[in-house]
């Protein structure tokens, strides 16, 4: 289990690299973006991008998992389809070759000639990066926990959740963060999301969280980035961060909790949550509000839409279940009146067109927490269940 923890975290830190590296020129990352079209584009959003570094972060997963751990080839699944078209309107499937003077070629292709550009995308590729260092305590834990078996372990990447963040590149100031150091929408929004999950039951096993554009150097400038874990399986658990104590702000009380919800949330729903005495904050990216509990910042999050799926969850609910906490089906939590095993969200490889998500979506919503009193409370209420 430890290799596949090492792996994940190795080949995040890659993603990081080449996310920053395409958003390095402007004029580069503008032959990169790509926008959405028909069942590919997600219906909340009115565009919906795609950009090179999406699509060669999630083969980059690919090719490094699945040539690691063979046994993971053709369960390694993602977002994107792995088409890009050039300037030229020439079709290309991206991938990772077996050498860089290969992707080079290929993404030769794919920039329209611009092979020093090329260049500097496949060396991000393939230079090696740094293997994370786990203290001794994970590692152990990690050694006496039950084999993982292989065979029945799938994955879901998001190489780049809130690519609409990272497309327009904005960099946080002071007004776009809430007092709890929350960020409303910029490119500290942008995070990489990769879960492992149990294909015989569907349940979430492993997951890391990556934010490429966490913060910059303040020597160099360059932006830095930040990873979370967490692992939850054969009934044990370890994540990579302590949850700090719940801040109290004078005048206040310790019942006081925050819920981070998208813009586009339902008002109804908004003024019910803070009927029940919840601060309701916004912020952008599913993956990022989602990180935004694990990291204690937001008590839950809520979203009452069907606008998420698997690749998205899987990940976060991986560090949350490790942590204590879980993301459930909102309808059905609403519905039951619970938060119970019966409402968590599960996770398939499905058979399916590319192009078709429908079977991959989350589609009664999420309800994503680190404590499950605090969410019970929520289902508790009445006036949410005739919504």
């Amino acid at each position: 289990m430890e290799g596949l923890l090492t792996e994940l975290l190795r080949v995040s830190e890659r993603a990081s690299s080449i996310a920053r590296l395409c958003r390095a020129e402007k004029a580069l990352f503008e032959l990169l973006v790509e926008e959405k079209v028909g069942s590919d584009k997600n219906t909340r959003f009115a565009q919906d991008f795609k950009t090179l570094a999406d699509v060669l972060i999630q083969e980059t997963f690919k090719y490094y998992l699945g040539g690691k751990f063979p046994l993971l080839r053709g369960y390694i699944c993602g977002e994107e389809v792995n088409t890009f078209t050039n300037p030229l309107g020439e079709s290309i499937t991206v991938e990772v070759c077996a050498t860089q003077d290969d992707t080079s070629t290929l993404l030769t292709k794919v920039l329209d000639g611009n092979a020093a550009a090329a260049r500097l995308l496949a060396k991000a590729v393939h230079t090696e990066v740094a293997t994370p260092e786990l203290t001794e305590d994970v590692k152990r834990f990690l050694s006496e926990t039950d084999y993982l078996d292989l065979e029945n372990v799938g994955v879901w990447i998001d190489p780049l959740d809130g690519t609409n963040e990272y497309v327009h590149g904005k960099e946080t100031t002071e007004g776009d963060q809430h007092e709890e150091k929350i960020h409303a929408q910029g490119l500290p929004c942008v995070v990489v999301l990769v879960g492992a999950f149990d294909r015989r039951t569907g349940d979430p096993l492993m997951g890391v969280m990556t934010q490429p554009f966490w913060k910059r150097c303040p020597t160099t400038g360059s932006w830095q980035s930040r990873q979370v874990w967490g692992v939850c399986a054969a009934g044990k658990h370890a994540f990579s961060i302590t949850p700090p104590p719940l801040k109290l702000k004078a005048g206040t009380t310790a019942g006081r909790k925050l819920v981070v919800v998208s813009r586009s949330e339902d008002e109804a729903i908004k003024e019910l949550l803070s009927q029940l005495g919840f601060e309701v904050v916004h912020a952008a990216g599913a993956g990022y509000k989602a990180l935004c509990v694990v990291d204690s910042l937001a008590d839950v999050y809520v979203l009452s839409k069907g606008s998420t799926y698997q690749w998205d969850t899987c990940g976060p609910q991986a560090i949350l279940r490790a942590m204590g906490g879980d993301i459930v089906d909102w309808s059905k939590a609403i519905e039951s009146g619970r938060v119970s095993e019966g409402e968590a969200l599960k996770y398939s490889v499905q058979a399916g067109p590319d192009e078709d998500h429908s079977h991959k979506c989350n589609s009664g919503g999420v309800l994503a927490f680190r404590c499950h009193a605090t969410a019970q409370r929520i289902c508790d209420r009445t006036a949410l269940k005739g919504y």
